[in-house]
């Protein structure tokens, strides 16, 4: 690359991380109680709901730290301020019916059999009694533990 083509490469990544710092970070108000994940310009990032709306306009965000041991009022939390912001995503929801899914899925695969084969030796059982058994009992355990894990894991979108 001769120094003409990295001198334009530079300016160019210059540029558009300026236009990026002054585009706000959302385009509606989000209010207050919200979860949002803040994603620092240095790299880090926070977790917390909003103590107060924040919206294009909004001269500072302020959030409480999820982790926080009780709730924060409206004078205390984390006050940052939009510019030290490069992304901002609010919660979407969870994980709690893939977890549901998968956890099935897998006691499934080792309930399925091992109740179709004790119930095999007892009379007056069918197949498929045997099986509707094996698959309640694995929705049951399996699906009730993987929902309660991915209940756990937050899904996230951009802000809008």
């Amino acid at each position: 690359m001769t120094g003409t083509g990295f001198l334009a490469l530079t300016l160019a990544l210059v540029l558009a991380s300026r236009a990026r710092a002054q585009a706000p970070l959302v385009t509606r108000v989000l209010y207050s109680r919200t979860v949002v994940r803040v994603h620092f310009a240095n790299g880090g990032f926070g977790v917390g709901r909003l103590l107060a709306p924040f919206g294009p306009e909004s001269s500072s965000l302020r959030y409480c730290s999820v982790l926080a041991p009780t709730d924060c009022g409206r004078d205390q939390g984390t006050v940052v301020i939009p510019a030290d912001v490069s992304r901002l995503e609010v919660q979407t929801g969870t994980r709690a019916v893939r977890g549901f899914v998968i956890g099935t899925a897998v006691v499934g695969v080792v309930a399925v059999p091992l109740v179709y084969l004790g119930g095999s030796f007892t009379q007056g059982e069918t197949r498929g009694s045997l099986v509707t058994k094996g698959v309640l009992l694995s929705a049951i355990v399996g699906g009730g533990i993987g929902a309660l894990v991915g209940h756990t894991k937050p899904t996230w979108s951009a802000a809008p």
